[in-house]
């Protein structure tokens, strides 16, 4: 259930209430359809902004101290880092703020900056949850990372009901409209994409052959625990999954609803002996980890890895990169995540060639362009704008 807010509205919205985001994300295959243009970042770029997880923690709670904005939300993934504002202020101002906060040293004309308000951020969310605005096309994955970013946004009382009513209908409104069109067909995986990618790679897939360690909790981990048991037919007594997490956890709560019953133990530290040992003797590691100081160094692994038989595969999907030197030890195979981008756009790529996978596009478009109105009136239009019967299920959406 949603945290109560201290708005200053109670079972109606306040028609008020404005919605900016500030933000960077990488060039994608679609482009920007009939949503807002987007400008897109390098990949350098994008790193440059990023905030680990608990940098993300740390500048929501200044957010909600410092009073300035009601409510939002932070969308910080591997292909975007973008900062969502509920405010009653005036928008330039606000923006002015989160670029201050979250943009040090930039503008909104910068070149590879989206500064949106109102209907464009709904539209612009709504493209995004069913992966129009992603490396790949279609991928589920993002829709994951959205409700994540709900999530920690409510757990820090941060996302009010406003914003939890305003999330969970763009939400409705994304899954009802794909399920509508055939695009509901393309539904493909980051992870694997990335995953098939490496394996093609290697003379001998590290599948079946010993121990499958995943480091972390994250929405990535989940993801990979889900491909590497239901695609690739891993068992899962085979996938150990270490991770930080305490026993109420939504996130190890996600981990248990997509495995058959993987193993997971939790560790103290991703940089512990307990996480480098079971490292070393896998076959295969997967880090899904978000911070951004490496957990795995050359130096500790290598005596533990050197009399191998076959290689360690490892596959880093932290932006920030959480190994040190592990490309220069001869017993260790690895992939990092301008690697994987590699493998997902040859996926992508093959999928924009598929005359039906434009069709598809080409029939959603329309569709979310005119839900984004819809939404964006019901939520943001001006007091009286909108007529009785939209303002009485407003109601019930937030009191429900």
């Amino acid at each position: 259930m949603p945290h109560q807010s201290d708005m200053g509205w109670s079972g109606s919205f306040n028609k008020g209430m404005e919605l900016l985001v500030v933000g960077v994300c990488m060039e994608n295959m679609v482009g920007s359809g009939q949503g807002p243009a987007l400008r897109y970042a390098s990949p350098e770029r994008l790193r440059s902004f990023k905030l680990t997880h608990p940098e993300v923690v740390h500048r929501i709670k200044e957010l909600k101290e410092e009073g300035l904005v009601s409510g939002g939300w932070v969308w910080n993934t591997c292909n975007r880092f973008e900062v969502y504002v509920l405010h009653q202020g005036d928008s330039g101002m606000v923006a002015d703020y989160v670029l201050r906060k979250f943009f040090p040293g930039c503008s909104a004309d910068d070149e590879d900056l989206n500064v949106f308000q109102g209907e464009d951020v709904v539209h612009h969310v709504l493209r995004t949850v069913v992966g129009l605005n992603s490396g790949l096309p279609g991928e589920t994955d993002v829709e994951g990372q959205f409700l994540a970013a709900i999530h920690m946004s409510e757990n820090l009382e941060f996302l009010g009901q406003f914003g939890a009513a305003l999330t969970s209908e763009i939400l409705v409104s994304g899954t009802r409209t794909r399920s509508r069109t055939q695009w509901e067909g393309f539904k493909p995986n980051y992870c694997q994409a990335a995953l098939e990618g490496v394996f093609k790679r290697l003379e001998r897939s590290p599948l079946g052959t010993g121990p499958i360690a995943v480091v972390g909790s994250s929405t990535t981990s989940r993801t990979c625990v889900d491909v590497l048991e239901n695609h690739f037919g891993v068992h899962h007594q085979d996938i150990t999954v270490y991770h930080r997490c305490h026993g109420k956890d939504g996130q190890m709560k996600s981990i248990r609803r997509v495995s058959n019953g993987c193993n997971r133990e939790r560790v103290e530290d991703y940089s512990g002996p307990e996480v480098l040992k079971a490292v070393a003797g896998s076959s295969l590691a997967i880090l899904g980890i978000d911070r951004d100081r490496p957990i795995l160094v050359s130096e500790q692994l290598e005596p533990l890895v050197s009399e191998r038989a076959t290689p360690l595969v490892c596959v880093d999907f932290n932006t920030f990169g959480s190994t040190q030197g592990l490309d220069s030890l001869e017993n260790v195979r690895l992939f990092v995540a301008d690697d994987l981008d590699r493998e997902v756009r040859d996926y992508a790529f093959r999928m924009t060639r598929d005359p039906a996978v434009c069709d598809a596009i080409g029939e959603i478009e329309p569709l979310l362009k005119e839900e984004a109105l819809l939404l964006a009136d019901r939520f943001f239009a001006p007091e009286g704008d909108c007529c009785e019967g939209c303002q009485t299920e407003m109601a019930v959406s937030v009191e429900g």
